[in-house]
């Protein structure tokens, strides 16, 4: 009885938080969604969908590439656009996208601070501008960061007259472009001073429309901890795996033998404990200590009344016989009423015989079964 208590319990528990679940689901559906800075998919200001948007009108195909470096289309003719990837590649991404240029493809890497990528190396200034030029045209952006492009050999598209801005290097058969000031091309930019025109100048220089494809690179603005393989799937099927997980974990506890009641054999665990009770019952049945036996269960049942629901020890059992009839639902108001009335009387006897003594002990079992197991 108490275990399908405490499973009904635990039932009805998992139905409230499986409710609440849904309800804060439907209840939190209109609010804003938070981007990450740089996303092409992010309609905020700090996003690069004007960018995507705009260049899946010009362009044949435009998508998005949410995978490692080494699982890049095969092929050439292929544009990957890297706007401010928040991790750093390890050697081997990094090898991936070399063997990607190596086949005849381009890669516009736009970081605020390229150093270390690919082996470019970078220097710092103390002097701000807002202009920067290519060849004789002059372009007039918002204030460039310190951060300037140290060429080597490689051919210089962008600058100003603290270095260089963006450069463009061979490899292969294809070609990186690296350009710094990546908050120029989010949304809330990219259409202040020319910004735009800038933009259109790398995709020049990267041939973009002799491009079959132009890919958006996201893997590095979501990292390596795998989030993004767990928001592709639909919210509704997030509620219910986390649903799935709670109510698998409040099966396993209510079945882990730790965390309730001990389902083994008595005689297997408390062996001696066991033997014990044994022994006890036989000294009293040959020494027919009837009368001691019922006075012991008796107070017992009393003591164990006292902890369940407050009936001190101290009433006579005809005083507690109104608040039993209140508690105790199985047993009828009759038999309650011959416990009561009828015990006293056969505890205050000297003697008791044998068939006097099952009887009340199995009536005094019966009200102890409904005080500890109600």
């Amino acid at each position: 009885m108490k275990r399908l208590s405490n499973l009904k319990g635990w039932i009805g528990f998992a139905v409230a938080i499986a409710l609440f679940l849904t309800a804060g689901v439907l209840l939190s559906g209109d609010k804003p969604k938070d981007y990450k800075p740089f996303l092409s998919e992010s309609p905020s200001p700090t996003g690069t969908k004007a960018l995507y948007t705009y260049l899946g009108q010009e362009a044949p195909e435009v998508s998005r590439w949410e995978l490692p470096s080494d699982g890049l289309p095969d092929g050439s003719d292929q544009l990957l656009i890297m706007i401010e990837p928040f991790s750093v590649p390890t050697q081997e991404e990094i090898r991936g996208y070399e063997d990607f240029m190596e086949r005849g493809n381009t890669i516009l890497l736009i970081k605020e601070d390229p150093d270390g990528l690919f082996g470019i190396e970078t220097d710092y200034t103390d002097m701000f501008t807002n202009n920067v030029s290519l060849g004789e045209r002059l372009f007039r952006t918002g204030e460039l960061s310190n951060v300037r492009i140290i060429p080597e050999d490689d051919k210089v598209i962008l600058s100003d007259r603290e270095g260089a801005i963006a450069t463009k290097r061979e490899f292969g058969t294809g070609q990186l472009i690296v350009s710094t000031n990546p908050q120029w091309f989010i949304n809330n930019n990219i259409l202040k001073q020319e910004h735009l025109p800038v933009f259109l100048s790398l995709l020049k220089e990267a041939d973009a429309d002799d491009k079959e494809v132009i890919l958006f690179d996201e893997y590095y603005h979501y990292g390596t901890s795998g989030l993004r393989d767990v928001l592709v799937y639909p919210q509704w099927m997030l509620i219910f795996l986390l649903q799935l997980i709670i109510l698998t974990i409040l099966w396993l506890w209510l079945k882990g033998k730790r965390f309730g009641a001990i389902e083994t054999v008595r005689e297997e665990t408390v062996r001696f404990s066991d033997e014990r009770i044994r022994a006890l019952g036989s000294w009293y049945i040959r020494r027919k200590l009837y009368k001691e036996s019922l006075h012991i269960q008796a107070d017992f049942v009393r003591q164990s009344l006292q902890d369940r629901w407050g009936i001190p020890t101290s009433k006579e059992w005809p005083d507690i016989q109104d608040s039993l009839k209140r508690r105790v639902k199985l047993l009828p108001d009759k038999k309650i009423m011959a416990i009561t009335e009828g015990l006293p009387v056969v505890l205050q006897k000297t003697r008791l015989d044998q068939v006097e003594y099952v009887k009340w002990s199995q009536a005094i079992e019966e009200l102890r079964k409904e005080v500890e197991d109600l």
